[in-house]
């Protein structure tokens, strides 16, 4: 298997700027990590483990993008006859705590909007310096 050669992580970048991203910074950021999260969804996957360790910058000429990595908690949203998984409960925390959705921390089974909510704690994250919890 051959993948594209891949910057920093985008907490190895946000240490290195001072735990500071202006605003236009994240906003930028925020636009791409959407539009990630979109191209995703659309395969009937979601990430369950959106954090800041998981989105990479490219390389070179193309260090302006952000790229999503580390599927292994990833899991289809949709069954064998293309039908949504059914509401569940009583799960354990899946993916990483600090940036994880309220519903992770419920138990309940994760979709795509827990990914979405961790990409808001991840703005909150870059927008404050730190997690409100």
């Amino acid at each position: 298997m051959v993948t594209e050669l891949l910057g920093a992580s985008l907490e190895d970048l946000f240490e290195i700027s001072n735990r500071t991203f202006s605003i236009k910074t994240t906003c930028m950021l925020f636009y791409q990590f959407i539009n990630l999260m979109e191209g995703l969804h659309k395969t009937n996957f979601v990430h369950r483990d959106v954090k800041p360790d998981n989105f990479l910058v490219g390389y070179g000429d193309r260090s302006n993008l952000v790229h999503l990595i580390d599927f292994g908690l990833a899991k289809t949203f949709v069954d064998m006859n293309n039908t949504h998984i059914p509401f569940s409960d009583k799960k354990c925390l899946t993916g990483t705590a600090r940036f994880a959705s309220l519903n992770a921390h419920l138990g309940y089974e994760l979709s795509r909007r827990d990914d979405l909510e961790a990409v808001g704690n991840m703005m909150l994250y870059f927008c404050l310096g730190k997690l409100p919890w």
